[in-house]
């Protein structure tokens, strides 16, 4: 509403302000008579619009306008003056001013000036939100094959209910970006989205954050604290790593669900709670049932509405989009591109750590490769996954063949140097080990001859 408008008034007629105030008295009008108290003001707190008197005793007003803006970029200046002049009025434009008005002020004229004014600068923020959210919806899933296409629709019909979600998928796939971007789809997206990893958490210390404690509970407890249920009440609480959990309190998490009630430790209050609950898993469920590290009723009490995260590799064509979107992501200002016959390469490549992993290789790129345009991440695959075979060659691989981690580091150091042209300090950059180190396995593994032919 425009009358939430915050506005600062900077005029050294005392009367003409004392007008104003009592005239637009459904808006915020503070006063200030100097450029020095005006400054201070706007140091104070945030304002909407600025009413600035072209004369003031401290300076000229809009010789000040630059300064204003240089405080607050996106305050509003309104140029007064009783000096008509269009010459003026045109700089006080090009230096920043939104408008300019003459004295005497009618005040009708004004409040419809504010009342638009205000409105610009409402749809300016309303502008600002939705480039953010639509920048971070697109961090979730950057992709146009119809792989990401299925899974923004089932991210769309998990938002529009609250049941339990179960989200599955290797390491790096983005369990939990797919999470958050379920909960800021949701009704439930102004609340609380609350996340814990079960498996970061100590087994005594898990309950506890979980449902919260009452003080005097254990050794520590010294005041009473709020769980994750009680914090993410309303919202949406994801339980990552869930078969990391110990059983006895997978039961507990159960009847959370099931009662939307829960006890902190050392009470026998009963707390009623409403969360949306979202596990996530790098293991298959039903696997981790028969392991006897998932309860089979939380499975199928979690299993209402599952989602599973294809890897990286089955999906190789969104590669060259998700490339472009980390570069412009890790390094905005730097004019760099990974060239087609790279992102061919990267393709061909099985990413075990997913997109995790082609992110790290394109950050890890962008360090070291400083003074180059045209970056080439899979020089450093070989750090991720030393083996560089394919799934299917994985499996046809017999014991015979498998070599002893010696000759392995051996043959890796040796392609590592013929990389990087038998350069010292380049090889033990990318292998992320020190110069004496490289130096040291280098002589241990007889590369010496190698290195100096």
């Amino acid at each position: 509403m425009a009358n939430d408008c915050k506005i600062l008034l900077i005029d050294d007629d005392e009367l003409f302000c004392l007008a104003i105030k009592d005239g637009l008295s459904e808006f915020k009008i503070a006063v200030a008579n100097t450029i020095e108290q005006g400054i201070k003001e706007l140091g104070r707190r945030s304002f909407d619009i600025l009413l600035l008197d072209s004369k003031l005793p401290d300076g000229c007003g809009l010789e000040s306008l630059r300064l204003f803006r240089e405080i607050d970029e996106q305050i509003k200046i309104i140029v007064i003056t009783a000096y008509p002049d269009l010459k003026l009025a045109i700089q006080a434009i090009k230096d920043g001013a939104y408008d300019y008005l003459l004295k005497p002020i009618d005040l009708e004229e004004l409040r419809v000036k504010i009342r638009n004014v205000y409105h610009v600068t409402e749809l300016e923020k309303l502008e600002q939100l939705r480039i953010h959210e639509h920048s971070k919806r697109e961090e979730f899933f950057v992709g146009s094959s119809s792989i990401i296409q299925n899974l923004r629709s089932l991210a769309a019909k998990a938002a529009a209910s609250s049941s339990p979600i179960l989200i599955t998928g290797e390491t790096g796939t983005g369990k939990n970006l797919i999470a958050t971007l379920i909960h800021k789809l949701s009704a439930r997206h102004k609340k609380p989205f609350v996340q814990v990893n079960c498996a970061a958490l100590p087994e005594h210390l898990i309950e506890a954050e979980l449902f919260g404690f009452e003080r005097g509970t254990f050794t520590g407890a010294y005041q009473a604290r709020y769980g994750l249920f009680e914090l993410a009440d309303q919202g949406t609480l994801l339980l990552d790593e869930i078969t990391e959990m110990p059983l006895n309190l997978q039961s507990k998490i159960l009847s959370a669900i099931e009662t939307n009630e829960i006890r902190r430790l050392g009470s026998n209050k009963v707390r009623r709670v409403d969360v949306r609950i979202i596990a996530a898993t790098n293991i298959d469920p039903e696997t981790a049932v028969v392991q006897n590290k998932l309860r089979r009723d939380l499975y199928y009490r979690l299993n209402v509405l599952r989602i599973d995260i294809p890897p990286l590799r089955s999906h190789p064509e969104d590669i060259p989009e998700l490339c472009q979107h980390f570069l412009r992501k890790l390094a905005p200002e730097r004019k760099v591109f990974i060239p087609e016959e790279e992102q061919k390469v990267l393709q061909a490549y099985n990413f075990p750590g997913n997109v995790r992993e082609l992110r790290n290789l394109i950050e890890r790129s962008l360090i070291l490769q400083t003074e180059e345009k045209e970056l080439l991440p899979s020089q450093f695959i070989l750090k991720s996954d030393i083996l560089l075979v394919s799934t299917n060659e994985t499996k046809s691989l017999s014991l015979a063949e498998i070599k002893p981690l010696v000759d392995i580091e051996k043959q890796y150091i040796e392609l590592a140097l013929r990389k990087m042209d038998y350069n010292i300090t380049r090889t033990s950059k990318a292998l992320g080990i020190s110069i004496s180190t490289l130096k040291r396995k280098i002589k241990l593994y007889g590369l010496i001859k190698k290195l100096r032919d």
